[in-house]
């Protein structure tokens, strides 16, 4: 089996559209990680749209999530695009909604939080 499994999921800052494939984060990541661990069956996906606030994510979570049976790490990046739209508490909100979402979806998978605000 293959595995450990990462996903990414974010704005801009993830989807990094305007990389050319094989500079992208999620490429770089998977390299360093098998590198570092000796171990090529680690995945890492990336799930990032550009644009994206949260709340956008959680209206296609379903759709999207159930695309991936098991994550081992999840790594989530919103809130360029949340605070231009509504500001810092309401972003909070829909951060814990969305790990509430992951944390009951995917128990055994850490979930690790970057943000630019």
């Amino acid at each position: 089996m293959a595995g450990p499994y990462v996903l990414q999921l974010g704005d801009c800052t993830v989807a990094c559209s305007y990389m050319l494939p094989h500079q992208r984060g999620e490429v770089r990541l998977q390299e360093r990680l098998r590198e570092a661990y000796s171990d090529p069956t680690i995945w890492v996906g990336n799930e990032g749209l550009d644009g994206e606030a949260t709340e956008d994510f959680l209206k296609r979570y379903d759709r999207t999530m159930k695309r991936y049976a098991t994550l081992d790490l999840i790594i989530v990046r919103y809130g360029v695009n949340d605070r231009k739209r509504y500001g810092i508490a309401p972003f909070r909100s829909k951060l814990i909604e969305l790990c509430d979402h992951l944390c009951r979806d995917y128990p055994q998978a850490k979930v690790l939080l970057e943000t630019g605000i």
